[in-house]
């Protein structure tokens, strides 16, 4: 449901299907929260060809309505400056201290011309848009832009009668427009012409471009069906309509005009714009439903009890994605987490009033995470507990499995690009081994590794520099940060001799930890680049289905 607030006062917007009397489901975009005090909102619905539909408005229990007569609704399209439709909800007897009750009404019928046609009563109703690949974004219409087909907007604001006094030079401009217009007799008066054929609306669109159609998903538009035609009368009973005016003509100002005006004065507008799509174009393009869970908003835009809230289900399920994993791993029913069992949970799963601030948005973000990884089909591997300690979710065989089938793959293809987050330098020797120089690498730039045999690995620097003959004198040049082999400065020597025999093991884990994130990263470079080309197929074997059934329609009708 859409609402928007005017302090206490509360306005709603809903689709409902006619005469099913069952609402639209909505969706919306899960990029900035909508503010408080907005005036906008915007949501989005899955349109049905040929489904009618009515607009219901309602002003919620407490509605002030003040010195305001009404609140009118309007029906509003893009292109046309008068509404579609309007109606005026008036404040019942017992206003002043708020409504008691909640005031519910309909927004049902318009008076619309449709193609040269006036039809009165018409109701609302979706209908299909036809594909022609000979428009390039435009529609079959002539100044009526596709985007335009694809939504409406209701407006509330509102209102008051209110009688003012002209100034006097306001007055002096309406005596002188009086006395002007009495000197010239009124046109003829005929019977009204019903309808123009010339006339054109957005609703009269039949067919939109390509691109409109299948990425920007408008397939639906606005329409109307029913509703009473008003014909012309026939041509043998129209008699000119001769005004009172012109019968005394010439006619002379009687009496002057009232120095006294009734005005209406309009409050703020409130925008409530509905955007019809495809479901398709509300998956592709992550639109959700609305109400959003709460985790998918940022944290700064979740007030205190949205937050603890939200953190709260977030424990929750990840607690339940643990449980499961540590009973497929271990084939028993798991004990639940809770009292005693504080040192085997998660940091995450700490109680709220355990948390700091920023340990809670912290969490919030793991947690998220750790959420949107598992609908994408990853299992959890291995969390840290409270007391620090990593603990797997997985077998050890599993483990040796996929460090196994990381080796199968390195072997395939031996120059995968890599790239190690903290190497910053790359030092390069002489085919006999002895250091030339030490150049210096920006972090992150990315080194081509090859898997040799008997754990020999060859670094290629990106300059075309004599690569290093092997990884243990590679490491310990790097170590001890020699700049030369004639480097003679103070301590040199003595850090040359101890260097290789303390930093060779903590280098060797430093080096294979680096390993490891690089191989975690390709993982999911891949599983990404994966979903990427499934998304694709699918959109193209769409593609394919909507060519076969226009095709099929197409031989039908022949």
């Amino acid at each position: 449901m859409a609402i928007l607030k005017d302090g206490s006062d509360e306005y709603e917007v809903r689709i409902k299907r006619y005469p099913e009397k069952t609402y639209f489901d909505e969706y919306i975009k899960t990029g900035e929260r909508e503010k408080t005090a907005a005036t906008m909102c915007k949501r989005y619905i899955v349109g049905e060809d040929g489904v009618k539909y009515t607009i219901e408005i309602t002003l919620k229990k407490g509605f002030m309505f003040g010195e305001c007569h009404s609140v009118q609704a309007q029906l509003k399209v893009p292109g046309k400056t008068d509404p579609v439709c309007h109606k005026n909800i008036r404040r019942p007897a017992d206003y002043k201290d708020g409504i008691k009750e909640k005031i519910t009404t309909e927004l049902e019928y318009a008076d619309v011309t449709v193609r040269g046609l006036k039809l009165l009563g018409a109701r609302f109703a979706f209908r299909s848009l036809a594909l022609d690949e000979k428009l390039v974004n435009e529609t079959d219409l002539m100044g009526i832009d596709p985007e335009s087909l694809g939504f409406f907007e209701i407006t509330l604001h509102k209102v008051r009668w209110e009688n003012r006094r002209l100034t006097d030079g306001e007055y002096k401009a309406k005596v002188a427009a009086a006395n002007d217009a009495s000197k010239f007799p009124p046109p003829l008066d005929s019977s009204p012409v019903v309808g123009n054929r010339k006339e054109q609306h957005l609703w009269d669109a039949q067919k939109v471009d390509e691109d409109s159609f299948k990425k920007d998903g408008i397939v639906y538009a606005i329409g109307f069906v029913g509703g009473k035609p008003q014909s012309p009368f026939p041509e043998s009973a129209r008699e000119p309509f001769v005004s009172p005016f012109r019968r005394g003509w010439p006619n002379s100002l009687s009496k002057p005009p009232a120095r006294t005006v009734g005005v209406w004065v309009r409050g703020t507008f409130f925008h409530f714009d509905f955007y019809y799509r495809t479901s398709e174009f509300l998956e592709q393009t992550g639109i959700v439903k609305y109400p959003p869970p709460l985790y998918l908003y940022a944290w700064k835009d979740l007030d205190k009890s949205e937050r603890q809230t939200v953190l709260k289900e977030l424990q929750a399920i990840n607690k339940e994605h643990v449980v499961n994993a540590l009973e497929a791993k271990t084939g028993k029913i798991h004990v639940k987490f809770g009292k005693g069992r504080g040192k085997d949970e998660a940091k995450e799963w700490r109680a709220w009033s355990k948390m700091s601030e920023w340990e809670k948005e912290e969490a919030f973000e793991s947690l998220r995470k750790s959420k949107k990884a598992h609908e994408r089909g990853e299992a959890i591997r291995q969390y840290e507990s409270r007391s620090g300690e990593i603990i797997s979710l997985v077998d050890e065989d599993e483990e040796q499995s996929d460090d196994d089938e990381q080796s199968k793959t390195e072997e395939k293809d031996p120059f995968r690009v890599k790239t190690f987050p903290d190497l910053e330098y790359t030092a390069a020797r002489s085919e006999d081994g002895s250091a030339v120089k030490k150049e210096s690498k920006i972090k992150n730039e990315p080194v081509e590794i090859r898997k040799r045999p008997k754990d020999d690995v060859m670094i290629n620097s990106s300059n075309g520099a004599t690569p290093a003959r092997n990884n243990k004198n590679f490491r310990a040049h790097e170590d001890n940060n020699i700049n030369s082999t004639n480097d003679k400065s103070p301590g040199v020597e003595e850090h040359k001799k101890i260097a290789p025999t303390r930093n060779n093991e903590i280098d060797d884990d430093e080096l294979e930890r680096k390993m490891a994130n690089a191989r975690a990263l390709d993982e999911e470079i891949e599983r990404e680049e994966r979903l990427a080309k499934l998304k694709r197929e699918r959109r193209a074997l769409q593609d394919e289905i909507e060519d076969a059934k226009r095709k099929k329609q197409k031989h039908g009708e022949e």
